[in-house]
């Protein structure tokens, strides 16, 4: 019986233990009540979608505009994105945040509230540590705690420059486990490193292993797209990422243009709107330094709506069209976004009509386009030119061009690359890749509203690639490419459809579209008829500047150890060349053609970057509005190595109205005579520093076992990390040397290494490679 008693007395002391082991109080209520995250989706205190549309609001140096919440409700806006400093800039108090949220809640606003004083930290000297960041959160917790329904905490504004981002991982692990450490129940949003912008996807590549470090996995990753996000592709190639492994994303911030280039607004917010991804623009009113045009509103005056704020508010997939309040504050309501979860299909940035093959022709037929290999094709990439050309007797505008292609087995359309390397016409953009049907898409080369005159032509240098450069893409399955050998020279290429106001002007699209090929009949003549009259003498006209392709001059910068340099000066159909150097002395050797340019012997002084002043006189022939030109100059003054040079000067005589089309000169990549390798140099640039990828084809008939790659940078470029090889920087003079999996290079063969690197001034590229001491060819 005292057994007996013993056991009873024992469960009952074991199930009050149980029950006072529960989770109980506001801990538990509050993870139920506030924010929360279901796959890729934000859910609401209710358990609904919120995707956010909103606006940042710079408070903390504007403390006074407490008027900009209401205003910024008016927009439609669902969030506000709210600047706070714990003390880089005057400090925010406790009390003051708690006015802030009641502000929010007022106005029926998600609050994100961000930490501006991490903004650049690593190169940036102000900039405080995300521990930091962490303490001031902890110092206003009173303020934020039982607000988990109307708040968001974003630890720190871009936390880290472009110095060891690396690092970054480790310090988000470490804040996230320290507010959970303190209790914070909060969604917690993390904003990438590279001031924001991730070029070097530290945040994308470990957004997982960050994610699962959070215990309460109650975290959404903020990506800033401004310059670095410049094309649709480069848009959707990093939300798909995001959407392909079901983690939450938003676009924290972005603009419709900055000081490192023009973020492709009309993308960022397409993209956001077909994945269920939410957006918050910068910014409200009140932006000095010379980005004031990124005010959505005048001087804090909701009247006054700048261009940037139109396009943000009413424009498509703006706030207005696309914005759904919050239903804590009585707004619909929605299940969670299952099907975003899953989707790795993309809208197409800007839409466009689904291609058939009924295209009508443009009767006119003057456009065709022609092609020349671009020197690398491979199984990483297909390096092309091409040329659009004017044959009619009249300008014509509203072209674009589609390079069609095919899915590489189970590779994504997003993961396709179109690069713009050169680009004649100077106004070019790229959209898509666009699904035509099945696994076929297209990226649209669009040449807005600029005329291509009679007779002209328009050339653009390309490569394409998947975005991670991995060797699993091929360019033989594509339509533009066709089965075979791309040609050395150019030639028509009916592959690559043309269009005039988007209708069929020239090519064949896949699947059976007719080829337009120009072809004279009878009801249109293009040989004018010649009259038998002596009054038909030709009027002089105005002929206008002749367009030719650019000389082009190898960068060099002179070594210490080095008094001369061979330099390679190119332009097409020339008969002579002049070179002046502005120190130092040379010689001209060679005929100055396409096919054999002109080699600039220089006596460099040490040290030193040398400018050259660079003229070579264009033969005659029959330029736009067929005009016979008797010979122009063009010529280039005072610039770096390695910049194109442009026309200043033109020395036209004896116009006449030949209606003969231009030949359009064809650039060639720099090569040196029996070259055994070639290298591609392509950059990702943003202002003060880029990132560079860079390949080695192996052209010769036995294998690369052991490679060493040298170059001199033309400036004050300096490397700060790379991968997929070993470096060492002297100076400008730099080496990189295989790993040990990497060590050979098979014929026809390639491997690839990348880089990150800081400068000031120009950034131009290296010309001259090296490979185990022989020079290299250089792709464009």
């Amino acid at each position: 019986m005292k057994s007996l008693q013993k056991i009873y007395w024992l469960a009952v002391v074991l199930l009050m233990l149980a029950v006072l082991a529960l989770p109980t109080g506001p801990s538990q209520a509050q993870a139920a009540a506030g924010f929360h995250i279901s796959g890729r989706n934000l859910l609401d205190a209710n358990g609904n979608n919120f995707i956010m549309r909103g606006v940042s609001h710079a408070h903390t140096w504007y403390p006074s505009q407490t008027s900009s919440f209401a205003n910024i409700k008016a927009t439609g806006a669902n969030t506000v994105r709210v600047v706070l400093s714990g003390g880089r800039w005057t400090k925010n108090t406790a009390s003051d945040v708690a006015n802030v949220i009641n502000l929010c809640k007022a106005n029926k606003l998600i609050c994100v509230l961000e930490n501006h004083d991490t903004t650049g930290y690593g190169e940036d000297g102000a900039a405080v540590s995300l521990a930091q960041a962490v303490a001031y959160w902890k110092e206003i917790q009173s303020v934020l705690t039982g607000q988990e329904a109307y708040i968001i905490i974003n630890i720190g504004n871009e936390p880290y420059g472009n110095n060891n981002a690396s690092a970054w991982v480790n310090a988000t692990k470490n804040a996230i486990a320290e507010l959970r450490s303190a209790g914070f129940e909060h969604t917690i949003m993390v904003d990438a490193p590279n001031w924001g912008q991730d070029w070097s996807f530290v945040m994308r590549d470990n957004a997982a292993s960050i994610f699962d470090s959070d215990p309460d996995k109650n975290l959404v990753f903020s990506i800033h797209m401004y310059g670095v996000f410049d094309t649709a592709s480069e848009v959707q190639s990093y939300v798909s990422t995001f959407v392909s492994a079901g983690l939450p994303l938003v676009i924290g911030e972005f603009g419709h243009n900055h000081s490192d280039g023009n973020p492709d607004e009309d993308a960022i917010m397409a993209q956001a709107q077909a994945n269920g991804v939410g957006y918050i623009g910068w910014s409200w009113s009140g932006n000095g330094g010379g980005v004031e045009y990124l005010d959505m509103v005048t001087s804090f005056n909701p009247a006054q709506l700048t261009s940037w704020g139109e396009r943000i508010v009413n424009g498509a997939n703006g706030i207005k069209q696309t914005s759904q309040e919050a239903s804590v504050y009585g707004g619909p309501t929605s299940t969670p976004c299952a099907n975003c979860t899953l989707t790795h299909t993309f809208t197409p940035v800007p839409p466009t009509n689904t291609p058939t093959v009924t295209h009508t022709p443009n009767v006119n037929g003057a456009l065709k386009v022609q092609l020349v290999t671009g020197g690398t094709d491979n199984n990483q990439q297909s390096a092309f030119h091409y040329r659009v050309q004017n044959t009619g007797a009249s300008a014509v505008s509203n072209i674009s061009v589609r390079i069609y292609f095919s899915l590489d087995g189970s590779q994504a359309a997003s993961k396709y690359v179109l690069e713009k390397y050169y680009d004649q016409s100077g106004v070019a953009t790229i959209s898509g890749p666009t699904q035509a049907s099945g696994s076929s898409y297209y990226f649209t080369v669009n040449y807005g509203t600029k005329s291509l005159p009679a007779g002209s032509a328009w050339e653009y240098h390309t490569s394409m690639h998947l975005n991670d450069w991995s060797n699993n893409y091929s360019g033989s399955n594509d339509w533009w490419h066709t089965t075979g050998t791309m040609p050395a020279s150019y030639v028509d290429w009916t592959s690559i459809p043309a269009y005039v106001s988007g209708s069929l002007n020239w090519g064949s699209e896949p699947g059976g579209g007719p080829t337009h090929t120009p072809t004279a009949t009878g009801t249109i003549t293009r040989t004018p008829t010649a009259t038998p009259s002596a009054s038909r003498t030709p009027t002089p006209t105005t002929c206008p500047m002749a367009t030719a392709e650019p000389l082009r001059v190898e960068p060099v910068t002179s070594p210490s150890d080095q008094t001369t340099q061979v330099i390679t000066v190119r332009a097409n159909n020339s008969d002579s060349v002049t070179v002046a150097l502005e120190s130092g002395s040379f010689t001209v050797t060679g005929d100055f053609t396409t096919s054999n340019p002109a080699l600039v012997t220089v006596s460099l002084l040490p040290n030193t970057e040398h400018h050259l002043t660079v003229s070579a006189h264009i033969k005659n022939f029959v330029g736009p509005g067929g005009c016979t030109y008797g010979g122009y100059t063009i010529s280039m003054r005072n610039d770096r190595y390695g910049m194109p040079l442009t026309i200043v000067q033109s020395d036209v005589t004896n116009p006449t109205l030949t209606p003969t089309p231009t030949i359009t000169p064809t650039h060639t990549p720099t090569q040196h005579p029996g070259a055994a390798c070639a290298v591609t140099y392509s950059m990702n640039d943003w202002g003060s520093g880029f990132t560079a990828n860079v390949t080695i084809a192996n052209n010769g008939s036995t294998a690369i076992n052991g490679w060493t790659l040298a170059w001199a940078f033309p400036g004050s470029q300096t490397i700060t990390n790379l991968w997929s090889g070993s470096y060492t920087q002297s100076g400008q003079s730099v080496s990189v040397t295989n790993l040990g999996y990497n060590a050979n290079i098979p014929p026809n063969g390639n491997v690839n290494f990348g880089f990150n690197a800081n400068y000031s001034g120009a950034n131009a590229r290296p010309a001259v490679f090296s490979l185990n001491g022989s020079l290299c060819s250089v792709n464009p």
